[in-house]
């Protein structure tokens, strides 16, 4: 009799969220634009919809993947093969992304090549036009790969440095960079009114919280019994959707009133909300924000997956 098949090393749920990440980005990318498209299926920038899940997820699933392969690698390889092995991935992702989405501008003639509009070529890239999708999970991968291996705590602790690196950085400069407001590094780059897509560069700051997120998913899952794993999955999962309700309920502070609203206007402090506004009644009934940006949703911008 021939032996038995060796039981597979896949994580079955995790391939089967992965297609489900997949399959979502086919329903929010080519429905969007249809008229009878419900809201939560469109991307919005008012409040997060189904559509705003989809990308998210699918970096949460490959830091799963990512923290099972780098307990592997770095361990039989050492680390320096191994970054080199994820380095070349990474690249080869940006590549891909590159030939995919191309540069987003050009030149239309041999008279405009010269120094400045090369510089201002490579400025545009840098800024927006090189963050599509696959870059963003090949640099991702390597802007977290030194905690990668680590313990929850450590990346815990990397988690919330980049959150508070991001807002610091956002209030700084990064949000009027992205919007295309004056601001100081628009000026140095000479990029000032182009906008960036999903966060720009400095973006990668938040993406890596949510791949260490599926890193830290990978422990709850690998090392414990599936309803212990489920249970904890439940709990800090509605633990953490409590608080994101919870500071989303703040936006109720930023001060564009909805009939001023046009598409493009921000708030005049669009990162840190001028907490005296938090007298009254602004903070309340936060159902009303999801409702009239149902009536007023704006149409969708440039996206890639998710």
């Amino acid at each position: 009799m021939s032996e038995p098949p060796a039981p597979s090393r896949r994580i079955v749920s995790m391939d089967q969220f992965r297609g489900y990440t997949v399959a979502g980005m086919f329903v929010v990318n080519f429905l969007s634009g249809l008229q009878a498209t419900p809201a939560l299926l469109i991307h919005h920038n008012t409040y997060f919809s189904y559509a705003d899940s989809i990308f998210p997820g699918f970096l949460f699933a490959v830091g799963f993947s990512y923290r099972l392969t780098a307990l592997r690698r770095i361990p039989r390889d050492g680390t320096r093969r191994a970054f080199g092995h994820y380095f070349q991935r990474a690249m080869a992702l940006v590549l891909v992304s590159i030939v995919m989405y191309g540069f987003g501008t050009g030149f239309s003639d041999w008279q405009r090549l010269d120094a400045h509009a090369v510089r201002h070529f490579f400025a545009v890239m840098f800024k927006a036009n090189l963050w599509e999708v696959l870059a963003i999970i090949g640099v991702t991968q390597i802007f977290i790969f030194p905690v990668i291996a680590a313990s929850m705590t450590t990346r815990v602790l990397a988690m919330t440095v980049c959150l508070a690196a991001h807002v610091v950085l956002s209030y700084a400069f990064n949000f009027d960079m992205v919007y295309g407001r004056s601001n100081g590094i628009d000026a140095l780059l000479g990029t000032t009114g182009i906008r960036a897509w999903d966060g720009g560069p400095l973006g990668i700051l938040a993406w890596s919280v949510v791949m260490l997120a599926g890193s830290i998913s990978y422990d709850i899952v690998a090392h414990r019994q599936p309803f212990d794993a489920i249970r904890r999955l439940l709990v800090w999962g509605a633990l953490l959707m409590g608080m994101g309700y919870a500071a989303s309920c703040l936006t109720r502070l930023y001060d564009v009133s909805p009939g001023a609203h046009v598409h493009g206007r921000l708030a005049a402090s669009p990162v840190w909300p001028p907490w005296q506004r938090a007298a009254g009644d602004r903070c309340q009934n936060s159902w009303w924000n999801l409702r009239w940006s149902h009536r007023h949703r704006q149409p969708r911008g440039r996206r890639t997956i998710g």
